[in-house]
């Protein structure tokens, strides 16, 4: 007997479930075909909301339809509903900021910055956490992060976190990075999840507890996402096959050293609020502090002497001839 016979209520996350994954088809298709978008905004039915006006637009633009993509995000900054203009703001910014144009997706949400919507503001906040960091000004993009990952919007949360995360880890902070994954493994999102356990996976690895790495790893491999699955696979076939031992890079954990200017006053301005450097700030590596890469040596066919694994044999240089050799 049916629910519906029964007289029961179907289960509210199996309905969430099926409606989303109708959603991310229809919208795998619609990114497909930016001819088909650029025909239904010429018969004005599209239907942008304002999850779909910046999926949209970002699905396009990352596939490099970068027309079709400025083409929602500008329909959707001209429509009747507030926030789904607000969206058309955010995907201007989105797009100025895979074109490289940092000042320009700036100037596109700057205005965004009061806005009192949750989703709105949470969204701004991740996208301008992105452009600081792009710029290299990680105490800043800590900041926004935090914003974004204390919001409810589990979207921008998920992506703050696993951001925030990396930037952390990045910069040796793997504990504290730790932490933070916590809140993008529970934000139920499918392409940040995978991500997320990588990453975990990766810190756990690098610390020695392999085993507690494996399943992340495996979760990683099996969700199927570009981004996570074949590192994840490569790293599990490395520990399987290597009796229980990965070549991951390890290095000490360490917090960074808080800047002397931690506490001085910004500089007129800033829109920021107060340093949070001592923690999450993430300070950029100085030249000095690089390393440089392992170099590798693999042993030569011909002569069986060891040289660079990158080295390849001098190609040998023949005589010209003919009309090139007189010139």
């Amino acid at each position: 007997m049916s629910s519906e016979q029964a007289g029961e209520d179907p289960d509210e996350a199996l309905v969430a479930a099926i409606l989303d994954a109708e959603r991310e088809a229809e919208l795998a298709e619609l990114i497909r075909s930016p001819a088909r978008v650029e025909a239904l905004i010429e018969q004005n039915a599209l239907g942008l909301d304002f999850d779909l006006a910046l999926d949209l637009s970002g699905g396009l633009a990352a596939l490099g339809f970068h027309h079709t993509a400025r083409l929602v995000a500008l329909t959707a900054f001209a429509d009747a509903n507030a926030k789904v203009m607000a969206a058309g703001q955010l995907a201007l910014g989105w797009i100025e900021l895979s074109r490289g144009k940092h000042r320009k997706a700036l100037a596109a949400i700057e205005d965004l910055a009061g806005n009192t919507d949750i989703d709105v503001f949470a969204e701004a906040a991740y996208l301008r956490g992105v452009i600081l960091e792009s710029r290299g000004r990680h105490a800043q993009a800590a900041v926004e992060y935090e914003r974004a990952i204390g919001m409810p919007r589990r979207k921008s949360a998920g992506q703050a976190a696993l951001s925030l995360a990396e930037m952390l880890s990045a910069a040796g902070d793997d504990e504290q990075a730790v932490e933070v994954l916590a809140v993008a493994l529970e934000c139920g999102v499918a392409h940040v999840v995978p991500q997320a356990a990588l990453q975990l996976a990766l810190i756990r690895d690098r610390s020695g507890d392999v085993e507690g790495a494996i399943p992340l790893y495996r979760e990683a491999m099996e969700s199927g996402l570009p981004s996570a699955a074949p590192r994840g696979a490569f790293h599990l076939g490395e520990i399987l096959l290597g009796a229980g031992t990965s070549r991951v890079p390890r290095r000490p954990s360490r917090r960074p050293t808080p800047p002397e200017t931690r506490n001085s006053p910004r500089r007129p301005g800033s829109t920021s609020g107060p340093s949070t450097w001592t923690r999450t700030g993430c300070p950029r590596r100085s030249p000095a502090s690089r390393r440089p890469p392992a170099r590798r040596t693999g042993t030569s066919r011909r002569s069986g002497t060891a040289t660079p694994a990158w080295s390849s044999p001098t190609p040998t240089r023949r005589p010209r001839s003919g009309t090139c050799a007189r010139r």
